[in-house]
């Protein structure tokens, strides 16, 4: 399984975060049609627009059959992967600590050897 990043207008929201503002502060996750990939979207201006680029990196590759599985406002995504990258867990809480712990725990109920591989906050996360 690969994660994909989608980090649009990458520039601009780091300029946004980096002068106090939250205006990129959306994600969304997607997974393939076999959950053999996610693909993520994060520092959007709203839900919509992330589901629509993590979406569309999905059928990029899949065609049909992609699905969302959470889109968020604020918060921090951590995704984790087992080392055979076969398994992935993902969570989405309120801090960078819990976000990490509990997508690892997800992803742990499928594999013993699962680390995270990404993880990205969001407006209010810390």
């Amino acid at each position: 399984m690969k994660i994909k990043q989608i980090f649009a207008s990458a520039i601009c929201g780091l300029v946004l975060v980096g002068a106090g503002g939250s205006a990129w502060a959306a994600g969304a996750v997607v997974v393939a049609p076999d959950n053999s990939d996610v693909f993520t979207s994060t520092n959007q201006t709203d839900a919509n627009t992330a589901i629509t680029a993590a979406m569309a990196a999905c059928t990029t590759k899949f065609g049909v059959g992609c699905k969302l599985i959470q889109s968020y406002d604020t918060g921090c995504l951590g995704i984790a992967r087992s080392d055979d990258m076969r398994h992935w867990g993902y969570a989405v809480r309120s801090s960078r600590r819990d976000a990490r712990y509990a997508a690892i725990g997800n992803c742990s109920k499928f594999s013993s050897d699962c680390h995270v591989d990404s993880l990205v906050c969001e407006g209010g996360g810390d």
